[in-house]
């Protein structure tokens, strides 16, 4: 809990309201003749809060992209964010509060927040049918035992063909030692 609270707390410079779960689940598109997307729309917004931008966007970019897909295309992702960000600040002629560079350092500091979401979020993303638990049945005398099943299935998922679990959260620890935030240490 302390680094959720330490990574949504307010910062001047990066505050804007935020969505809050903002990932692949909560974004609706509309599709033109083509296929092509048209519209996007956020949806669920009953955890909006003021905070950091690089929080919502490290929580987004970890929780719904595959590590190669993220770290290949995050300079796009980034530079993508910032423009869209700065032309709605211009046309409300607000001044942009910061740069692009000053963003990327922010989302830096705000990493470990994506990436503990994005492991939270990684099973529930990659769920099959099997994988999903009944929610509304758990009560206080079976939280224990629920808790137990679901981190078996979780391991379950981990080991399936493909390793798409596995790989989500390799990508995500690697990418820590990277930055600094878990220390890489040889085990021997």
């Amino acid at each position: 809990m302390d680094i959720f609270k330490q990574g949504l707390k307010k910062s001047d410079k990066f505050n804007a309201l935020n969505h809050g779960d903002c990932w692949n689940n909560n974004i609706l598109f509309r599709y033109d003749e083509t296929g092509a997307p048209v519209e996007v729309m956020l949806v669920d917004l009953q955890g909006m809060r003021m905070a950091s931008v690089a929080a919502d966007l490290s929580y987004f970019l970890y929780s719904s992209f595959t590590g190669g897909v993220r770290k290949s295309n995050l300079k796009f992702f980034m530079e993508t964010y910032y423009d869209s960000f700065c032309s709605v600040l211009r046309a409300a002629q607000v001044p942009i509060p910061f740069s692009l560079e000053e963003l990327i350092v922010e989302f830096r500091n705000k990493m470990i927040l994506g990436c503990i979401s994005g492991m939270i979020l990684a099973p529930i993303v990659l769920s099959e049918e099997e994988d999903v638990q009944a929610f509304f049945d758990m009560t206080e005398e079976n939280m224990d035992t629920n808790n137990r099943e679901r981190q078996e299935k979780i391991l379950k998922m981990s080991k399936r063909e493909g390793g798409q679990l596995q790989d989500r959260f390799l990508s995500m620890f690697n990418e820590m030692v990277e930055a600094g935030i878990v220390p890489n240490k040889d085990v021997v």
